[in-house]
C-alpha cells in the first residue's frame, strides 16, 4: 500500500510511492489460504485475516531479504545448528 501523502507531509520524495529509483519497503502475501480467502478487500483481509506467516516476500529498500519464507541474508539451517551446539555446551558446563 503506497503513501504518498505520508511522504510528501513527512517532505520526503524518495519514498511513498513503488517506482523505480525509490526505496521500497514491502511484503508480499500468500492470499490463498482459508483463512483469507476469498478476498474482498485486500486491505481488510490484510488487517483482520492474515498474519505473519502468510508473509512470502520481504523487500527491504528494493532487496529481497525473504524470498519463499527464507531469508536470503543467512544460512538459517546453519544458525540453527550453531544454537544448538551452543546450548549443548552451556547445558554441558551448567552440569558441571
Amino acid at each position: 500500500m503506497a503513501t504518498r501523502n505520508g511522504a510528501s507531509v513527512l517532505g520526503r520524495d524518495d519514498i511513498g510511492v513503488i517506482a523505480e529509483g525509490k526505496k521500497a519497503d514491502m511484503i508480499l502475501v500468500d492470499w490463498q489460504k482459508p483463512h483469507i480467502a476469498p478476498v474482498h478487500k485486500p486491505d481488510s483481509a490484510l488487517v483482520y485475516n492474515a498474519n505473519g506467516n502468510d508473509v512470502d516476500t520481504v523487500i527491504v529498500d528494493g532487496q529481497i531479504v525473504v524470498r519463499n519464507k527464507k531469508s536470503t541474508l543467512i544460512d538459517e539451517k546453519a544458525l540453527i545448528e550453531e544454537c544448538q551446539n551452543r546450548i549443548e555446551f552451556i547445558k554441558s558446563k551448567m552440569a558441571g
